[in-house]
């Protein structure tokens, strides 16, 4: 299984600056891969604190030039909110400026907010997607490209710019209700990325089952198919300090929830937070997520990965308004402590 990093770029706490959101996200992305984690996501969202990257090409164009290994995924392109045409040249350009380390992450977005923003209706974002990643996969596989679907018409078009292969590595968020999308996932060997919140484990397994299913009506092995996960992790000895994370989860989680339901409230940019229908305690938190001392962590993780058979584990870490000095800390420990227990336990099964 692959460590990386699943960044928010969240900026709970009024008095912390967008600029120093963005220096606290390359130094982590620095200590992961001085870790070894092989894999970084950038998230995509707009108008809010809740994810300060409204273009996660660019930050991955910047944070290629700062390391040396660590592959880049946008989690995920907003598929609706782009022209086609522009978004494929983009991610040949920063392709090209990542020798190739750059991935792709897609999917069609939620949030209400957002899309009014973009004066793009909700309603119609999976059927636009569709007609994107059409547009983007055909230009870059093929580097001259026309398209007339029902939201795009282009005439004969020619790409400048290709990139360093036709095909590049992609990750599905969400979707996995859509009847066409997970579909398509299995037919193309896009890798499913999902995440449960604060919910039970049991949702992801389910979600596995879905894709397992999929796969044996197209005719290929589930076995083959990888998951990947974006799941909040945190290692500390302190219960405290436990419950202090997960209060944090927690604002991310009900920001998110007021955000897909649409009744989000601002201070300023700032979610306020407000309480979700299903909140959960803090101790509920804590014990169905990755949250506690690093053999608590490591034996979650093991069990997760034989439950789901996950490829790729995505660590969210500093959510909300954490401490720097703490979520470094953290991610120093799942390097240190965490990743090696889960791969010893890996070998083990292997052997």
């Amino acid at each position: 299984m692959k460590f990386g990093l699943f960044h928010l770029t969240q900026k709970r706490d009024p008095a912390l600056t967008p600029k120093q959101v963005y220096q606290d996200l390359l130094d982590r992305v620095r200590l992961a891969e001085d870790i070894g984690m092989e894999h970084s996501w950038v998230a995509e969202h707009h108008f809010t604190d809740y994810c300060l990257a409204p273009s996660p090409l660019t930050a991955i164009a910047w944070l290629v030039g700062q390391t040396k290994r660590m592959k880049f995924a946008p989690g995920i392109l907003v598929l609706p909110l782009y022209d086609p045409v522009r978004l494929a040249q983009e991610i040949a350009m920063v392709d090209l400026m990542a020798d190739g380390r750059l991935e792709l992450g897609i999917g069609f977005g939620y949030q209400e907010y957002e899309f009014q923003g973009f004066r793009v209706p909700l309603k119609d974002a999976a059927a636009r997607a569709l007609e994107v990643l059409d547009v983007v996969e055909g230009a870059l596989a093929n580097g001259r490209f026309a398209y007339n679907g029902a939201f795009y018409t282009i005439n004969d078009t020619v790409m400048a710019v290709r990139p360093t292969k036709p095909r590049l590595p992609t990750y599905l968020a969400g979707a996995t209700r859509h009847p066409i999308f997970p579909r398509r996932a299995v037919k193309n060997g896009y890798i499913p990325f999902v995440y449960n919140g604060w919910s039970p484990f049991d949702l992801i397994v389910s979600m596995r089952e879905n894709y397992d299913a999929i796969a044996k009506e197209e005719g290929v092995d589930p076995l083959s198919i990888p998951m990947a996960i974006e799941r909040f992790v945190y290692v500390t000895d302190s219960k405290a300090d436990a419950l202090w994370a997960a209060e944090n989860f927690r604002y991310t989680a009900r920001a998110a929830r007021s955000l897909r339901f649409n009744y989000v409230e601002l201070d300023g940019t700032t979610i306020k937070d407000l309480p979700a229908q299903d909140d959960p305690p803090l101790e509920d938190i804590i014990k169905n997520g990755i949250i506690g001392d690093a053999e608590t962590c490591a034996a979650k993780i093991v069990d997760e990965m034989k439950r789901a058979r996950l490829s790729h584990y995505g660590c969210l870490i500093g959510v909300g308004a954490m401490d720097q000095a703490k979520v470094m800390r953290s991610l120093e420990r799942i390097g240190a402590e965490v990743m090696p227990l889960v791969r010893r336990a890996a070998s083990a099964k292997a052997a």
